[in-house]
């Protein structure tokens, strides 16, 4: 996969980027899935199975910090005007692939262990 990397490494190596090692994406992938599975059993009900790349920034920041705090993440649905997609731009949001609703409930859960605060 460095393969993939390399050009994006040397197109902004001037802001120093940072990449995900692609083992750690597929294993946050997995518990997604995992909790996708349980969740939906637990609450009667279907979720997207596609996690957004804010859900993989998440994890990334509990595995490096000793506790995150989380801004402008919300369960967003394309029917409620006073959330916005983008806490940075008025795109106008899509729901059909995302499921921010099931990231916000795994958000809920983590901060119940207190490693995370979800702040508005």
């Amino acid at each position: 996969r460095y393969h993939l990397a390399k050009p994006l490494l040397e197109k902004y190596s001037e802001t120093n980027p940072v990449l995900l090692n692609p083992m750690f994406a597929n294993h946050c992938h997995d518990i997604w899935i995992q909790l996708l599975k349980l969740l939906a059993k637990a609450k009667g009900r279907e979720f997207n199975r596609k996690p957004m790349s804010g859900f993989f920034a998440a994890m990334m920041a509990i595995q490096v910090c000793e506790h995150v705090d989380l801004y402008g993440f919300d369960s967003y649905t394309s029917t409620t005007e006073s959330n916005r997609y983008h806490y940075f731009d008025n795109v106008k949001g899509f729901t059909g692939r995302h499921s921010f609703d099931l990231a916000i409930t795994i958000f809920k859960l983590i901060a119940k262990k207190g490693i995370l605060t979800i702040r508005s």
